[in-house]
């Protein structure tokens, strides 16, 4: 089990193996362990999308001092980080913000179907 209090910010792959421990801790909280479950995964700095369940990071942002990030398929660490947990969950898709927005709205509101971000950068999705 990864510590909570790890230094993630400054490691790809400690900020990965994160985000695998709290998604093991969240579906065991919430009774959702043994379900299969699909997933997408959204991270907050540029990335190149190889395909649609894969790709890598063009730079790190945000007050992050990542250095071990260039070559490494994102999708395929956590999905791997996923496994060593046997977690039932299938990564199978690279997304970016407005897309994330998008799917949370529509989980709540069926006649949602357009999302806008606006940060350095803008990003709409319909």
């Amino acid at each position: 089990m990864v510590s909570l209090d790890v230094e993630f910010t400054k490691s790809l792959m400690n900020l990965i193996e994160y985000i695998a421990e709290i998604i093991k801790i969240f579906l065991t909280i919430r009774g959702f362990v043994d379900q299969f479950i699909c997933a997408s995964l959204c991270i907050a700095f540029p990335t190149i999308n190889t395909s649609l369940s894969s790709g890598q990071i063009i730079h790190i942002s945000k007050g992050f001092d990542i250095r071990d990030y260039a070559g490494v398929d994102v999708v395929k660490v956590l999905q791997k980080h996923l496994d060593r947990r046997a977690l039932n969950v299938k990564c199978v898709a690279l997304i970016n913000d407005a897309v994330s927005t998008l799917q949370a709205c529509a989980l709540d509101e069926e006649g949602c179907y357009a999302s806008f971000v606006l940060s350095k950068f803008s990003s709409l999705i319909f």
